[in-house]
């Protein structure tokens, strides 16, 4: 296979992991068809391109944040316990066809074999770990007649030759809940080694190596607890197993999607004295029964999460910006007049990659409108100027005698390769929409000017094929880091709903899929008094997001094409991009490659039903958490006594509606319910984002303050609490960098003021709030970057500057650089020559309160 020129982002994925050796060249033919453990060097600049390539034919994850831990090929990255004994063999091999780690491959059943442990190169503390396992048929001597057994050991430390090394261990088994003797169940949990220490949370109960009966290995001892629940599939097939584990706080055994184990307070002996057991090897058991592991991938999860999780939400003022103050408002009078910049229809209108942040506006001068794109650099807390240029698109169909708040910008990046995306201006009207040239948003160097925006088209599959009577783009980011394209088209109560897929390969988007249409007959409560019956609506969208297991989350309510009014909640979520769509029980109810749909009849996607007198606004707020959690936030009728339907009560704005907050629970398909508080008038449609940690923030206007609430994970989001509000003459809805407040905790809300009532468009500030979540400690590297060898040498100097991002009163104990894993320097600034290729370096920080934070940059010398 070839070579594959990497995106910067692809290389950056690739290279996070490049000091654990996990994606390598794969093993020489050898013509046999399981091949041993077999350690080998290659040049960092191989490993980048071979990475790739094996990718396309691994069992490897798209999950969002992920990287793999096993190749497919063979175990570079892995050592193993038996191998000094075996002469490097062991008892590991893996299977090419399978593209899986099989232990005794090829071995007799009954035969007497070894028992081996198979463990990373690396060490790890806070993370996710998931692979796949499947039962074989064959055991061996001395376990011929006993049930099958293996495991997944973490935390593993010590004498790494030992059989069974000091670690935590989430048993393998196929043994019956229940059963006494010789049992092992899936879930277990086990803790091995000397001193090693861990609390069963179930129970409340400690498990001690100290109190344990029974000695292994060299004066090792073991404790171990069984788990009351099974969830294993039946053998011969693929399970999957999600490991969570943060640091010595707690880890959460998963088992085919349901949680079967809880444990905390994991500790061992360091010097006489007991200390948490934060950090270690994975590890993959082999003892007498064959079996398969296979798509091992693993996410890395921020450290300080846990102690976030036990602190209150809080949020602390970091700055105020403006973009530009002459942000288009349009003239009283027309029946959608008002702010054209921070609409809930936008979406995404504030993103962020690389360390940069990206936004678009409407202007105003005189009676020229434009679409205006800015940029600016962003370190953790920090943020920098405004870079701004002219697009030079102007709006068309919303301006002048049809002024129309509905046409909204909207944004969109492609981090596979680097291609920035803007659709504008519709409500039922051709699609107008632009992209810039490839890699604008991947490098600081790049470019940024009109120049760099490719020119307007109206198509998205090909030139003779315009996009007609559009209203709604949003642009949606994928786990492979392309995009898609979703909009509504038609009117108001007579619409479809559609999702296109970007294709960097092709700088082409596939055709359309359509996915909601207006199908069915509505009978309900009127807002008008009395029944109404209906048979045409549109879904009107709360949003599109992906969660960590791939799936494409999906919720709307439907709009009424009779008594134009809003009802239920509804859901729905697709494991392939919008193919096929399954309803919130996990039933398969349209795949769309065979010409199904979702309409008002599908069933079981209502999940919070709500009539036509709830004063239900459309096109409200949603987000998917690192769990999987589905959180909706929207505003409707309040449900306590004296809040009842009146005649005469608006459909969608009135005081009698409040901010509510809807979530899914991943494993039992179970939403629930609160709402926030009513200390503030309900106003601006709200938007919504989760911390890694779970946490919710929202921010809405409440009469022209900006509003900022929050709530925990840890109390099943029942502590709404109002941490702040902020200005007095905002005009618009506020809207939120989905990105980086889940990658660096940093609130940034884009919003525009209010203008005195004119018959004239006004030009008003237009604003980016920036907001901490939490203390911060963040080290950046800085951007990717291209230089040249000027001199032909093969090498060139290469200058980084270190920062870091902290809070007040969090200050910088140490840090260093380091190159392919060796410190280069203890500096904030780093002077390095560097040969002719790719190269990753990595720039730590630790704080006083000795929190360790990393961040890398990739320098390609040219």
């Amino acid at each position: 296979m070839a070579p594959i020129a990497l995106t910067s982002a692809a290389r950056r994925k690739v290279l996070r992991l490049a000091g654990s050796l996990v994606c390598v060249m794969p093993c020489e033919a050898t013509g046999d068809k399981y091949t041993p453990t077999k350690m080998k060097n290659y040049a960092l600049k191989k490993l980048i391109i071979t990475a790739v390539t094996s990718a396309v034919c691994c069992h490897l994850s798209a999950e969002e944040g992920f990287v793999p831990l096993f190749n497919g090929q063979n175990l570079e990255g892995w050592h193993s316990m038996a191998e000094k004994k075996a002469e490097g063999a062991g008892v590991f091999f893996v299977d090419q066809a399978e593209k899986a780690i099989r232990p005794y491959a090829g071995k007799e059943a009954d035969s007497k074999q070894d028992i081996d442990c198979l463990h990373t190169a690396n060490e790890y503390s806070h993370f996710i770990l998931k692979l796949e396992y499947k039962w074989l048929d064959k055991r061996f001597a001395p376990r011929t007649k006993e049930d099958r057994d293996a495991g997944v050991l973490f935390h593993v430390h010590g004498d790494l030759e030992e059989i069974w090394p000091n670690c935590v261990e989430m048993q393998m088994g196929n043994s019956e809940v229940g059963k006494t003797k010789d049992r092992y169940t899936t879930g277990d949990l086990w803790v091995i080694g000397k001193d090693v220490q861990a609390m069963n949370n179930r129970e409340g109960k400690f498990y001690s190596t100290k109190a344990a009966p029974v000695p292994v290995g060299k004066d090792l001892k073991y404790d171990m607890s069984y788990v009351t629940v099974q969830n294993e599939k039946p053998h011969g097939e693929w399970n999957e197993i999600t490991l969570t584990v943060r640091g010595g706080e707690e880890a959460i055994f998963e088992l085919n999607g349901k949680v079967v184990n809880r444990i905390g307070k994991m500790t061992h002996e360091v010097d006489g004295k007991r200390v948490p057991l934060q950090k270690g090897r994975i590890g993959l058991q082999a003892e007498y029964a064959e079996l398969m592991y296979r798509n091992i991938r693993i996410k890395e999860l921020d450290p300080d999460a846990g102690a976030r999780e036990s602190a209150p939400p809080a949020v602390s003022f970091l700055s105020d910006s403006i973009i530009d103050d002459k942000a288009l408002v349009t003239p009283v009078g027309p029946r959608f007049a008002g702010a054209m910049n921070g609409l809930s229809y936008q979406n995404d209108i504030l993103v962020s990659h690389n360390g940069w942040q990206y936004t678009a506006w409407y202007d105003t001068v005189g009676t020229d409108q434009s679409v205006w794109l800015a940029r600016r650099s962003i370190l953790g807390p920090t943020s920098g100027k405004w870079e701004k240029f002219d697009s030079g698109s102007d709006l068309l169909n919303a301006d002048e005698d049809s002024w129309d708040t509905h046409n909204n910008i909207s944004l969109g990046i492609s981090k596979a390769d680097g291609t920035l995306h803007v659709s504008w201006d519709h409500h039922v009207h051709d699609l107008r929409y632009r992209r810039s040239l490839p890699g604008l948003v991947t490098y600081a160097d790049s470019d940024w000017n009109a120049s760099r925006i490719l020119a307007e088209q109206n198509w998205l599959t090909s030139s003779g094929s315009p996009v007609t009577d559009l209203t709604y783009p949003i642009f949606i980011s994928t786990p492979e880091d392309t995009l898609l394209f979703n909009f509504r088209t038609a009117g108001s109560s007579n619409g479809t709903n559609w999702l296109a897929a970007w294709q960097p390969a092709t700088e082409n988007y596939a055709p359309p899929i359509l996915v909601t249409v207006k199908d069915g007959i509505y009978t309900g409560l009127s807002n008008k008094g009395g029944d109404f019956t209906s048979n045409s609506r549109n879904a009107y969208a709360n949003g599109f997001d992906f969660g960590p297991d791939g799936r494409l989350h999906y919720t709307w309510t439907w709009r009424e094409s009779v008594v134009p009014s809003n009802h239920d909640i509804c859901y729905a979520y697709s494991p392939d991009r919008g193919v096929k769509w399954y309803n919130n029980a996990g039933a398969l109810i349209a795949d769309t490659s065979q010409g199904q749909r979702i309409q008002l009849d599908t069933p079981g996607t209502v999940v919070v039903p709500l009539n036509c007198r709830q004063q239900l606004i459309n096109q409200q707020s949603q987000c998917v958490d690192d769990h999987g959690r589905v959180h909706v936030l929207v505003r409707h009728r309040r449900q306590e006594p004296g809040f009842e339907w009146a005649l005469g009560d608006e459909a969608f704005e009135d005081p009698d509606t409040g901010y509510f907050h809807y979530h899914r629970d991943p494993a039992t398909g179970n939403w629930t319910g609160s709402r926030l508080p009513v200390t503030h008038p309900v106003g601006s449609r709200p938007d919504v984002e989760t911390l890694p940690n779970g946490d919710i923030y929202t921010v809405f206007r409440s009469e022209k303050r900006l509003v900022v609430a929050a709530a925990t994970a840890s109390a099943n989001y029942t502590d709404w609490t109002i941490l702040t509000t902020y200005g007095a003459n905002f005009g618009s809805e506020p809207r939120l960098d989905h990105t980086r407040i889940r990658k660096s905790g940093v609130l940034s809300v884009y919003l525009s003021e209010d203008a005195p009532p004119s018959s004239e468009p006004a030009g008003v500030p237009l604003h980016v709030i920036d907001f901490a979540t939490g203390p911060l400690f963040e080290a950046h590297a800085g951007q990717d970057q291209r230089v040249k060898d000027e001199d032909g040498n093969g090498f060139n100097e290469v200058k980084l500057t270190g920062s870091v991002g902290a809070s007040s009163g969090v200050k910088v104990q140490s840090r260093r650089w380091l190159h392919q894993g060796k410190v280069v320097s203890t500096r904030a600034d780093l002077t390095i020559d560097l040969p002719v290729g790719s190269h990753i370096l990595t720039h730590e920080a630790t704080s006083e309160g000795e929190q360790v934070s990393t961040d890398t940059v990739v320098v390609t010398v040219r």
